[in-house]
Order: structure tokens, then C-alpha cells, then sequence
């Protein structure tokens, strides 16, 4: 389903990688450097997350887009930074759940807030990484 996705959005042909409760404690950096497709066929007890990387921001926009129409599960999304990728994969996971709440909260509360779109992108849905 997520390939279909990324072909939709023209960029089916970028590297994705398919992270494992076992990879937690990697920083985003070493998970990374494994080969495009690693962990495709294991399921994993990581909350959805879409982690992008050198995707543009049209890119991104169109990516969240499609995922949200598609009617794929809801996932966090974050965008690797110079910072992020020295960070094991748990940490921001916890760190976007975190956010996500804050931001619910706010939207529960009235207040509306515009996302932040970074330049260098980190999308991990489930357990994938681009």
C-alpha cells in the first residue's frame, strides 16, 4: 500500500527502510545507512511513523496528502534535521507523540497552529523510513 502511495506521488523510487522495535535504541543516522528495503517483510510493535529524508517540501505536502486521502492509518511524521538523525529512533518517536498530544490539545482547545515543514525531510510510516 505505501509503495502505491509513493508512486502516487511520483516517488516510488526512493529508498525506504522498514524499522524494527529491535532498531529502537539505533540513532536515525545508522538506520539510515541499511540498504534500501531492509526490514520490508517483519512487523513490528513501533507506533506508525513516516521519517523523510531529501524529500522537497511540495514533495512532503503531496505525501501527506495522499497518505491522509488513501486512508492509511494515521502516522507520525517528522522531518530529519542535522540534530534528529544523532537521535536514537525511540527518542523521537516519544518526542513526536509528545507533540502530537500538545497539538491536539491546542486543536481541542481552539487554537490553531500552523506545521512546521523543514528542508530536509524524515517520513516513517509504521516502521519506514525513506
Amino acid at each position: 500500500m505505501f509503495d502505491t502511495v509513493l508512486g502516487l506521488v511520483g516517488i516510488a523510487d526512493v529508498p525506504k527502510i522498514w524499522v524494527t522495535a529491535e532498531q529502537a535504541q539505533q540513532t536515525l543516522a545508522e538506520i539510515l545507512a541499511l540498504p534500501d528495503g531492509s526490514g520490508a517483510a517483519v512487523s513490528s510493535t513501533l507506533p506508525r511513523a513516516v521519517i523523510v529524508s531529501g524529500l522537497t517540501e511540495a514533495q512532503l505536502i503531496s505525501l501527506m496528502n495522499v497518505c491522509k486521502k488513501s486512508g492509511m492509518q494515521p502516522a507520525l511524521w517528522a522531518c530529519l534535521t542535522p540534530v534528529s538523525e544523532t537521535w536514537p529512533l525511540q527518542q523521537l518517536l516519544t518526542e513526536l507523540a509528545r507533540e502530537r498530544e500538545a497539538m491536539q490539545k491546542k486543536s481541542d482547545s481552539g487554537v490553531r497552529s500552523d506545521p512546521c515543514i523543514g528542508r530536509r525531510c524524515l517520513s516513517l510510516t509504521r516502521r519506514c523510513m525513506l
